[in-house]
C-alpha cells in the first residue's frame, strides 16, 4: 500500500514540477501515521509539513512534541511546516474540548522551537454545513473578529513576525532515537509471541525520559551516520537489514552509546529469523544470546533487582546468558528469578546496554539519568518538570524557548555568563527570568 500510494504521489509531483517548477512540492504527513515510510517519502518532498492535532485530555503534548522532532529529523534536521492545527477545538472525537486560553499560543511555539518554521491553521472560516460544520477555525460562527480564538491568532501571527532570524535554525542534538517504519509493520505483523506489542509506545516510552528532562533528540534510520552522536537508542528493533549490524557496531565501537531493546534483532528484511540464537546479529556487540523469550500476560508483572533497588516491569522477559557482557539488573520472580534483565558491554571505545524487559516509567527515567549523566548530556537549562526548554541554533545566535506548560508562574536561573534579549519584547535579560502560566519567553544570545 506504501508503494501504491506513493507512486501515486510521484505521479502528481512529476506534473506540478512540470507546471509549476518553480513551486515547492510537499504533501500532508500525519500523527502516528503508521501505513507510510515517511523516511522514504521525505526524500522526494521539497520540505516536511505535517498536521498536529493534541487532545487537550492529554495534557502536555509530548507524543506531539514527539512528532514535531520526528517530521524535523525526515530531511537530516531541516525545519518544517505545521500544515494543520485547530485554534480551539476538532469535531471528530468521542469529546471535543477546548484548548484553554493561552494553550494554542503555547502549543504553537512548541512546534517553532523543535524546528517549525511555518504555522498553518485549518480551516480560515467554520463552515455552516456538513460533516466539519463544528470544526474550530481562525474566524468562528459568530465572525467576531473579538472572539478568544481569532485573537488569540492575531496575537501570534504579530508575533511570528518578530522571529524572521529563526527561520532555518537548527536543533542539535547528541541522542538519536532508531525510528523504523518498515520495523514497526513487522513488529506489530500478527503471529509473534506477544501479539499486543506496540512499536509507537516502546518509542514513547524511552523518548518521555528525553521530553521531560529537556534533552533534544533526533530520530534516525538504522542505516544514519550516527558519529555527531553520543547515545543512540533501538526500541524493538526487530528487523535488521543488511548494514544494520555494521552501522550500529561502527558507532559503540567509535566510542558511541547504543542502548537496545527486547525483540530486537531476530528478522531480517524478508521477516526470515536471523538463526545462530537471539539477536543473531547483534550477539557480539551486546555480549550476550537470548535463549527464549519470556511473555507475560497482560496482568501479569515481574520485578527486577538493580544495585538493592526494586522496580516492577510487565509485557516482556528475555531470557539472557551471558557471553561477555555484565549483568546490571536481574529478574526477582518466576521460573527466570536471577536471570539478567538490564546488561552493559564493552565493544571497542564504546558501550552497548541491553534491557531485555518493559521497565516502569519511574525505573526507566532513573536509568537514563544514570546514562546521560555519564555522558555529559543535559538539558540547555535547568527547569522543572512541566518547562519545556528547547534551543535552536543558526550560526552563532542560539534561540532558547521557555515554554511554561504550567498553571503558575514559574521563576528560572540564567547562565550569568550570558545576556539575553528577549525574543518578542525585545528587552534585555540577565540572571534570571519569570515565565507566567501558560506562557512562552524566548530568549536570544549571539
Amino acid at each position: 500500500m506504501d508503494d501504491a500510494i506513493f507512486d501515486l504521489y510521484l505521479l502528481e509531483k512529476e506534473i506540478l514540477r512540470e507546471k509549476t517548477p518553480e513551486m515547492p512540492v510537499f504533501t500532508n504527513f500525519m500523527y502516528e501515521f503508521k501505513p507510510l515510510n515517511y523516511f522514504k517519502w521525505a526524500k522526494e518532498t521539497d520540505l516536511v509539513t505535517w498536521d498536529s492535532y493534541p487532545d487537550p485530555r492529554e495534557g502536555r503534548p509530548f507524543r506531539h512534541a514527539m512528532h514535531h522532532d520526528l517530521m524535523r529529523s525526515l530531511k537530516d534536521g531541516a525545519p518544517f511546516y505545521l500544515m494543520e492545527q485547530v485554534t480551539s477545538h476538532v469535531n471528530w472525537r468521542d469529546i471535543n474540548l477546548t484548548k484553554k486560553p493561552g494553550e494554542m499560543r503555547l502549543w504553537s511555539y512548541s512546534t517553532v522551537a523543535r524546528g517549525g518554521d511555518g504555522i498553518m491553521y485549518f480551516q480560515w472560516r467554520q463552515g455552516r454545513a456538513g460533516a466539519e460544520k463544528f470544526h474550530g477555525a481562525m474566524v468562528p460562527h459568530s465572525n467576531n473578529p473579538k472572539s478568544r480564538t481569532y485573537q488569540e491568532v492575531k496575537q501570534l501571527g504579530n508575533e511570528l513576525k518578530k522571529l524572521d532570524a529563526l527561520v532555518g535554525a537548527d536543533v542539535k542534538a547528541r541522542v538519536a532515537i532508531i525510528f523504523d517504519w518498515e520495523n514497526w509493520w513487522a513488529v506489530e505483523l500478527e503471529g509473534k509471541p506477544h501479539n499486543q506489542l506496540s512499536y509507537l509506545n516502546q518509542v514513547y516510552a524511552y523518548y518521555k525520559f528525553f521530553y521531560d528532562n529537556n534533552i533534544a533528540v533526533d530520530f534516525v534510520t538504522p542505516m544514519a551516520n550516527l558519529k555527531k552522536y553520543s547515545l543512540v537508542l533501538a526500541p524493538m528493533l526487530y528487523m535488521v537489514k543488511t548494514g544494520y549490524r555494521e552501522n550500529l557496531e561502527r558507532f559503540v565501537d567509535d566510542g558511541g552509546t547504543l542502548l537496545v531493546t527486547f525483540f530486537s534483532g531476530i528478522a531480517d528484511a524478508q521477516d526470515h529469523i536471523h538463526l545462530g540464537g537471539y539477536p543473531a546479529p547483534f550477539r557480539k556487540l551486546l555480549g550476550l544470546t537470548v535463549e527464549e523469550f519470556a511473555p507475560m500476560a497482560m496482568e501479569e508483572s515481574n520485578s527486577i533487582v538493580a544495585n538493592g533497588q526494586h522496580a516492577t516491569v510487565t509485557t516482556w522477559a528475555d531470557i539472557i546468558t551471558l557471553e561477555g557482557a555484565k549483568s546490571l539488573a536481574h529478574f526477582k520472580e518466576n521460573w527466570y528469578a536471577g536471570k539478567p534483565a538490564i546488561t552493559t558491554n564493552r565493544f571497542g571505545q564504546g558501550t552497548a546496554i541491553y534491557i531485555g524487559t518493559s521497565l516502569e516509567e519511574d525505573y526507566l527515567h532513573h536509568f537514563l539519568k544514570g546514562v546521560t549523566q555519564q555522558l555529559k548530556i543535559d538539558a540547555p537549562l535547568e527547569a522543572p518538570k512541566g518547562v519545556e526548554v528547547v534551543e535552536r541554533v543558526k550560526g552563532n545566535k542560539q534561540f532558547l524557548f521557555l515554554l511554561n506548560h504550567l498553571e503558575e508562574p514559574v521563576n528560572l536561573l540564567l547562565d550569568t555568563a550570558k545576556t539575553y534579549q528577549n525574543g518578542l519584547t525585545k528587552e534585555k535579560v540577565k540572571n534570571e527570568i519569570t515565565i507566567n502560566k501558560k506562557d512562552v519567553v524566548i530568549l536570544v544570545t549571539d
